[in-house]
């Protein structure tokens, strides 16, 4: 899950976007059609576009999707991987999400810490820890920028 995203519109100036990502490499495709073929949902794209990377992602971002073909997937075919702890986080985010929860500023400081300690506490995220936790300014940033 992608922490947050600007928005000038929201009250905060950003915005909580939930993502669920399956990569794979290119010659691997056919995983990522299958996957995307059992949820009914979904897109299959680039994962760094523009860059030598060449692994493919599937990705969800349709949180009517995620609520009602990905969250309930997953929770009658549990993973068998550390991966399923992480699940579970993403699962109470989206849901969360769906009663309101992040409407309100405590709720969306919650919400974002918790998803800033998901995927090893954000090692492959481009994202930048603010000074000040319970703030939601400037947590999302590129490393470079954070020189």
């Amino acid at each position: 899950m992608w922490p947050c995203s600007a928005n000038p519109s929201t009250r905060n100036g950003w915005q909580l976007v939930p993502e669920f990502h399956v990569s794979q490499a290119p010659e691997r495709r056919q995983v990522l059609d299958l996957i995307q073929r059992r949820l009914g949902c979904g897109r299959i794209q680039e994962n760094h576009a523009r860059s030598r990377d060449t692994t493919l992602v599937f990705v969800v971002r349709n949180r009517v999707d995620l609520l009602e073909r990905v969250l309930p997937f997953f929770e009658r075919q549990p993973l068998v991987s550390s991966k399923q702890q992480e699940l579970d986080t993403f699962a109470f985010i989206v849901r969360s999400m769906a009663e309101g929860r992040h409407l309100t500023t405590s709720g969306f400081n919650q919400l974002r810490a918790i998803a800033l300690r998901m995927n090893g506490d954000g090692r492959y995220r481009r994202v930048a820890r603010s000074t000040h936790p319970e703030s939601s300014e400037a947590i999302c940033r590129t490393p470079n920028q954070d020189r």
